[in-house]
């Protein structure tokens, strides 16, 4: 590992998660999650949540960076029904 990242080796997944958003992550990714899979279950389509994590320097030449999260849902999708119209003349 490189020896400027040695300070992290006490940082753990769910320390770091836990974090995110205020403290709040955990909690938007279970609702992400849970509102997903009721739409899955509903439809029965697949459907994805993906988790971003962009990792920034927080400044130039120190060691420390912030981490913005991005939760995406996409739950499946209903067909359309659309309709059949009928055109007179």
């Amino acid at each position: 590992m490189d020896t400027e990242l040695d300070g992290l080796n006490g940082l753990d997944a769910p320390t770091v998660l836990n974090r995110l958003g205020g403290g709040d992550f955990p909690e938007d990714l279970a609702f992400a999650i849970t509102e997903v899979a009721g739409e899955v279950v509903r439809i029965g389509k697949e459907g994805t949540v993906t988790v971003t994590l962009a990792i920034k320097p927080a400044a130039k030449g120190q060691p420390t960076v912030v981490i913005e999260e991005k939760i995406k849902e996409s739950p499946p999708v209903e067909p359309t029904r659309g309709a059949v119209l009928f055109t007179l003349n």
